[in-house]
């Protein structure tokens, strides 16, 4: 009588079976990540279109204001052109904290007024210019800028003829610009003399 525990399974056929075994889990394996299938990468979701984000204005804040054109700060020296090419300068003291500028002008070539006194003239709204008359010798001029009964003063000291002299004098001018308008109008001054050396 045979034994059905002690039969031998040929070589063949267990070598068969360990073949289709490893086969059905390479299929498993293969269907399970997926090799070889190709996919569309997936659409990405759609992104919200970018949205401005609203400008918040600053709240209005009142700036300090500034001048326009800031007043000169102390004594300016202004170098003079003359008609007689003499190096005269002049040294503007502004009193009242109005000039903005100073600067000089174009004179002409002889006497526009008596040696004493200035003539002023309108340039633009804020710009006036002031004449008189001078030596032709090198020297500093000081011009004193001032103010009196709402209008502006303008004192010159300089080194005049001595008395009784017919010496020859030559316009000197000067430019200012204030910070508001001025009209010649209202500029009254003259010129005081010192001696000449």
């Amino acid at each position: 009588m045979n034994n059905p525990s002690s039969r031998r399974v040929p070589a063949g056929v267990t070598a068969a079976v360990l073949v289709i075994a490893i086969a059905v889990v390479a299929v498993i394996t293969i269907a399970a990540t997926g090799f070889g299938r190709t996919s569309a990468p997936a659409d990405p979701s759609p992104s919200a279109p970018p949205t401005a984000s609203p400008t918040v204005s600053p709240d209005p804040t009142v700036a300090p204001t500034q001048p326009e054109h800031p007043p000169i700060d102390g004594d300016v020296i202004v170098d003079l052109d003359t008609a007689t090419d003499n190096d005269v300068t002049v040294t503007v003291r502004d009193q009242t904290g109005s000039v903005v500028k100073a600067v000089s002008g174009t004179p002409g070539d002889g006497m526009s007024v008596r040696w004493n006194d200035i003539l002023v003239r309108t340039v633009d709204a804020r710009t006036i210019s002031v004449t008189w008359v001078g030596l032709a010798v090198d020297e500093e001029v000081h011009v004193d800028v001032s103010s009196e009964n709402g209008g502006y003063v303008i004192d010159i000291v300089q080194t005049g003829p001595v008395p009784n002299s017919d010496a020859t004098g030559y316009d000197r001018e000067l430019m200012l610009t204030f910070d508001e308008p001025v009209a010649a109008a209202d500029v009254s001054g003259g010129v005081s003399f010192r001696s000449a050396d």
